[in-house]
């Protein structure tokens, strides 16, 4: 064969193959492979970017999103495909992800700040879970639900330390009482005492028909109680249960105080709400109210009748000592 018979031969060879590797791109484009429809000029950056947007496997012009014959927006995340995938959302594309879950807080201790808890829930369809935990050995971080069903946390301060997420109870000893047991240690005229033994109880008393006559009550010999009157004990008299001193002096009573604490809006955001109570004998009064435009303030009683205070985030925006619920 002559080197011009070869060359034609070559050429007829590589005008076929160049034939035939058009006809499988023309054949690819015709399945709906295709970047551009009719009446379209471009497409979206996701179909043209080489990435995965939406975390299918498919790329680009091979994802289903960004095929013309589909009748889907030109974007690889197409919602309607059945598959919830890349920025589909339950609620925003209920074909594939479904409606979302309703938002819902369980608080395992009920702000309970010595009691190790935790709350978990679903919030806007994301689930969640939050344990108490000791932000240093004095301060407790304690989580908590609202009426609303939203998660929220606060910093309370420990009085006795804080420790594996609960703050420390204070230590009691508890001593159990003798068989009998005066509260003035016998026969002690100068005091009033009461005495005890499990099945009968006396307290002194002063005898009205006697003048210095003591009915003094004390624990005997078999250590029961015995009560007997006393005469000629009291020089200056009797006086409730006990002598009158030479020098009368002025005895003061220490009564316990109780704190006290009432919430107007039950820690609710939404609800501009006051405390008002008593903190160690001294009156307080506080009012929700807005930081800046997205922190709320909000006030609210323990289950211990403390007064205490959460830093809330709002949503929307805070205004008026209230979270906008819009």
């Amino acid at each position: 064969m002559s080197k011009i018979s070869r060359f034609l031969c070559l050429a007829i060879i590589t005008s076929i193959l160049l034939l035939l590797i058009a006809g499988c791109s023309n054949k690819e484009d015709t399945a709906g492979n295709a970047f551009l429809a009719s009446g379209a000029s471009e497409l979206k950056n996701e179909c043209n970017d080489r990435l995965d947007n939406d975390g299918d496997g498919a790329i680009d012009r091979n994802d289903v999103g960004c095929r013309t014959d589909t009748g889907l927006a030109p974007d690889e995340t197409n919602c309607g495909d059945g598959v919830c995938e890349g920025g589909e959302m339950c609620g925003e594309c209920v074909e594939d992800c479904g409606e979302c879950e309703p938002d819902n807080c369980y608080d395992s201790d009920e702000l309970d700040l010595f009691t190790f808890g935790y709350v978990k829930g679903i919030e806007e369809g994301n689930p969640f879970y939050y344990e108490d935990y000791c932000r240093n050995i004095s301060v407790i971080v304690e989580y908590f639900c609202d009426k609303q069903g939203h998660w929220g946390d606060m910093r309370s301060l420990c009085q006795n330390g804080c420790s594996n997420g609960a703050c420390v109870a204070a230590t009691t000893t508890t001593t159990l009482p003798a068989a009998c047991v005066d509260t003035d240690g016998g026969k002690n005229f100068d005091v009033k005492g009461t005495c005890t033994d499990g099945t009968f109880t006396f307290t002194d008393s002063c005898n009205p028909n006697v003048f210095g006559r003591v009915n003094e009550a004390y624990c005997n010999d078999l250590d029961k109680c015995s009560f007997g009157a006393f005469d000629n004990v009291c020089p200056n008299g009797c006086y409730d249960g006990q002598c009158v001193p030479t020098n009368t002096t002025t005895t003061t009573t220490t009564i316990p105080i109780f704190n006290t604490c009432f919430d107007s809006d039950g820690l609710d955001y939404f609800t501009l709400g006051f405390v008002n109570g008593t903190d160690e004998g001294n009156l307080f009064f506080y009012q929700d109210y807005c930081q800046n435009i997205s922190v709320l303030i909000e006030y609210f009683c323990d289950n211990q009748q403390n007064l205490g205070n959460a830093r809330i985030w709002c949503q929307n925006y805070c205004m008026n000592g209230t979270c906008n619920p819009e």
